[in-house]
C-alpha cells in the first residue's frame, strides 16, 4: 500500500483510502488483510518492521483512531478521529467532522 501515483491536485496526500478500497473490492482481500498490507507489510517492505507497522511493546506509537470498524467496512478508515505520531496526538478531527 502507498502508491504515490494515486495523488491528485485536490488531495495533498496519497489516496491510501481509495487504495485500501481497491484492495478489498477489486483484489479480493478482506479488510483486515488490506490493513495488514498497509501497516505491517509496508513496514516490512521498507525494513522498519522492528520499529513500526504493528502495535506492540517497544515499537513507535503511530496510530490512526477511526470511528467505526475498518475490518467490517474498509471505508471506515476515512473516519479519522485522531492521528498519533511517535506517541503524541498530532491531529484531532473537528467535532461533527466525517
Amino acid at each position: 500500500a502507498g502508491v504515490d501515483s494515486l495523488m491528485t491536485a485536490g488531495e495533498p496526500l496519497p489516496m491510501l483510502h481509495k487504495e485500501l478500497e481497491v484492495m478489498v473490492n477489486g483484489a479480493g482481500l478482506t479488510p483486515a488483510q488490506a490493513l495488514i498490507a498497509a501497516t505491517r507489510g509496508a513496514a516490512h517492505a521498507i525494513g522498519v518492521d522492528n520499529q513500526r507497522g504493528t502495535v506492540e511493546p517497544g515499537k513507535v506509537a503511530d496510530l490512526l483512531l477511526v470511528a467505526g470498524d475498518p475490518t467490517a467496512d474498509i471505508r471506515n478508515t476515512r473516519n479519522i478521529r485522531y492521528v498519533i505520531k511517535d506517541g503524541r496526538i498530532v491531529h484531532t478531527a473537528r467535532p461533527g467532522a466525517r
